[in-house]
Parts: C-alpha cells; sequence; structure tokens
C-alpha cells in the first residue's frame, strides 16, 4: 500500500474530526449565552471566544475518541474512516483527543468554577458515549446529554443569571439530538427504513417553544412557528428521502432550533441573523468534510 501524501493526511484529520458539525456548536454556544441574560461589555467578549474555543476543543476530541474506540466496527462496515484507511494512526488520534480534552477543560475553566464542574461532567459524558454507543442503545442518551450539558455550560459562563433556562432549553435540545441520533443508525446501510418515531422528538422543541413564546407574550411566536416549518419541510423533501442526507441536513438546521429556544425565552432578540449564518456555514461545509 503507497503511503499517503500529506494532502491526504491532512483531509483524513479533517474526516476524523467531523468540522462541518462545529458551526451547530457555536450556535448552541451562543443561544446559551444568551439565554443566560449575558451582560454587554469588552470582557464579555473575551469570555464568549473562551467558551467556542473551549467547546470546540471538546467536540473534536470526542470525534476523535468515536473513531479511536469504533476501529474494529469499521473495520468491517466503514472501511474509509481515516484510521482504517491509514490516514491517521489510531496513537495520534488517541494523544490529539485526549491534548484537546486537557486544553478545552482548562480554557472554559477559566470562566468559573460553575463552567469548570460542567465542563468536566461533559468530559466524562463525551468518553462514556464514545466508549459504549457501538454497545449499547443508552450510546443515544448520552450523544443528546452532551449536547443538553453545552447549553447550561453557555449560561454559566455567561455573566448573566438565568441558569435555569439553559437547563430547560437543553433537555429540548437533548431530544431534538436523540432523535437525530435514532435516524443517523444504519444511516450508511442503503437498504434500511428510517423509523418515524424520532420525528416527534424531532419536533418537540419547536413545539414546545412555540408554547413558551405564546405564554411570554408570543413576541416571537411568528419566528417560532416558521422554524417548525422548516421542520415540517426536511422532513418530506430533504435529499429526496435519503436517510443519510436528511441526517446531514437536520445536522445543519440545529442552529435554527437554537433560534427558537433564544426566541421563546427573550423578549430582545438579539442578532438573529447570526444563527443563519451558522446554519449556511454547515450547510457549505457538508460539502467539503461529511457531517456523519
Amino acid at each position: 500500500m503507497p503511503m499517503p501524501t500529506f494532502a491526504q493526511r491532512m483531509r483524513g484529520w479533517l474526516v476524523l474530526s467531523r468540522g462541518s458539525n462545529l458551526p451547530t456548536v457555536w450556535s448552541n454556544c451562543l443561544a446559551g449565552w444568551w439565554l443566560g441574560g449575558y451582560l454587554p461589555g469588552g470582557e464579555s467578549w473575551g469570555r464568549l471566544a473562551a467558551l467556542i474555543l473551549g467547546a470546540s476543543a471538546l467536540y473534536t476530541a470526542g470525534m476523535f475518541l468515536n473513531d479511536v474506540f469504533d476501529e474494529g466496527f469499521d473495520r468491517l462496515h466503514r472501511p474509509s474512516r481515516p484510521i482504517v484507511a491509514a490516514l491517521v494512526s489510531r496513537r495520534a488520534a488517541m494523544f490529539a483527543a485526549c491534548g484537546l480534552l486537557a486544553a478545552g477543560t482548562l480554557l472554559l475553566g477559566t470562566l468559573g468554577w460553575k463552567t469548570l464542574l460542567l465542563a468536566v461532567a461533559l468530559d466524562a459524558l463525551i468518553v462514556l458515549y464514545d466508549w459504549l454507543h457501538k454497545r449499547t442503545s443508552a450510546g443515544l442518551a448520552l450523544m443528546a446529554g452532551c449536547r443538553c450539558l453545552l447549553y447550561p455550560l453557555a449560561t454559566a459562563a455567561s455573566s448573566g443569571p438565568q441558569l435555569a433556562a439553559g437547563w430547560g432549553e437543553g433537555l429540548l435540545l437533548a431530544a431534538y439530538i436523540f432523535g437525530l441520533s435514532a435516524l443517523a443508525r444504519g444511516a450508511h446501510l442503503p437498504d434500511r427504513r428510517p423509523p418515524r418515531w424520532p420525528w416527534l422528538l424531532l419536533t418537540l422543541p419547536v413545539v414546545c417553544n412555540a408554547l413558551l413564546a405564546a405564554r411570554l407574550g408570543g413576541s416571537n411566536l411568528v419566528l417560532v412557528l416558521y422554524l417548525a416549518f422548516w421542520l415540517f419541510r426536511v422532513f418530506y423533501s430533504a435529499h429526496g428521502g435519503r436517510s443519510g442526507g436528511r441526517v446531514a441536513s437536520l445536522l445543519a438546521g440545529i442552529p435554527f432550533v437554537d433560534l427558537s429556544a433564544v426566541a421563546a425565552c427573550t423578549v430582545f432578540l438579539p442578532w438573529p441573523g447570526w444563527f443563519a449564518v451558522l446554519f449556511v456555514l454547515a450547510l457549505v461545509f457538508q460539502r467539503f468534510v461529511p457531517a456523519t
């Protein structure tokens, strides 16, 4: 077998990182930050940057560990994955993952003791998920838990006081991720028909946020209902019904779920266009790096 070129190795690291999903991590951080009721100021922007960088490091570490633990499965079912294809060594991926976990946790720890505790809890969930997700169906819940923790972690990093909002919306995001993960299982099998029950969980966040927006005054109710329509449209038309394409579309759509959370819980909606930008970025990145 010929030695891979430098460009092939770099491509292998990108595929290993599933970096096309990073805009959705940034969106989770931004939503949790605003849900926390942040106070504007020069210091706030530095804290937001540290939050996004730290969360990105933990996410990337989790993706590296995913392939490290899945090497045996990938040899049988996905031989093109970077470790199996010898583009990235298993040892190098493990060292990179450990380094990113440490760096991300230390960076998030600079934002306060609450953020540090939540970062350590997120570390534990990431490692448990990567180790167990191919062995038990509980892996779906662990994946959902990882995203759930990003909201309270972001609200804790914010200078605002509303930590409860981060936990509540984090649970709704977890429902979306649980449904999405259920759809993604077996998406690599061409003849597998995806189950329908996950769509109940996928629509739950926008439905709940529409009800919440109506109860709190309805100033952003139309926006939340539009986001619900977006989910409905994806269900019927995404990529001609292909399961893998639909999963990628729904992954890119996480910023819209985040926007529904912010729209439901805040009267003043600061810079909603950022969520649309992150959605477009995720779609563009998917053209170069697979999302799953």
